[in-house]
């Protein structure tokens, strides 16, 4: 067995999930024909195997990173709430540019909530499902008290980062204040949307 081919094997499943993922990506955006895709992926992946074998990709290049990216409460009303503080963008309008600044490698899962309750339980499920291999977390004013959120970042052994759209520091006083971010990896405040991007780059980046 040539090294190439030996090393092909060896991330067979990595490469058929990112076949998959890409080509449905593809399919519905720029190929109306898929059997094009599938004979361009064929290509690809013969080109992968020189690559490999040449040690100028590694294993990880292949493996699909799932982000989850939660927002508390009242997030939902962006393009609404404070436009002169939040924007005048949409969840749904941020959560589609942050998806165009992903690469290939990364899936994204977004999940809102304005109870304090159901954002606990989705933390927890990423630690006892293991349905995310990463968590983006903008916690909204749970920020600053919800000790329970701050418990259950603390059980997953996952990367997190806490985002905020605004710059909390020049706010007011009680904005100041994150309970939450002692159990976050770092903290991305003030850069709006484009916020969620340069965590999940530095998540990507630290992988």
């Amino acid at each position: 067995m040539t090294k190439e081919k030996e090393l092909l094997d060896d991330i067979k499943d990595e490469i058929k999930t990112l076949a998959c993922d890409l080509f449905k990506k593809y399919q519905k955006e720029a190929f109306k024909d898929g059997k094009n895709y599938v004979k361009k992926m064929e290509k690809d992946i013969k080109r992968w195997g020189k690559l490999l074998a040449l040690g100028e990709l590694s294993k990880k290049d292949f493996k699909i990173m799932k982000v989850l990216i939660i927002n508390g409460p009242n997030i939902n009303m962006l393009g609404i709430r404070e436009p002169d503080i939040y924007g005048k963008d949409t969840l749904e309008t941020i959560n589609t540019k942050i998806l165009s600044e992903m690469s290939e490698n990364v899936q994204l899962e977004f999940f809102q909530s304005n109870s304090e309750a159901e954002v606990i339980e989705r933390i927890q499920k990423i630690a006892v499902d293991k349905t995310a291999d990463a968590l983006v977390i903008n916690p909204a004013a749970l920020t600053h008290y919800s000790i329970a959120i701050k418990d259950a970042l603390k059980i997953i052994g996952v990367p997190k980062i806490e985002v905020h759209l605004s710059n909390i520091f020049s706010r007011e006083a009680f904005r100041h204040t994150s309970v939450t971010a002692s159990e976050c990896d770092a903290v991305i405040s003030g850069c709006g949307w484009y916020g969620y991007v340069l965590a999940i780059k530095q998540i990507e980046r630290k992988k």
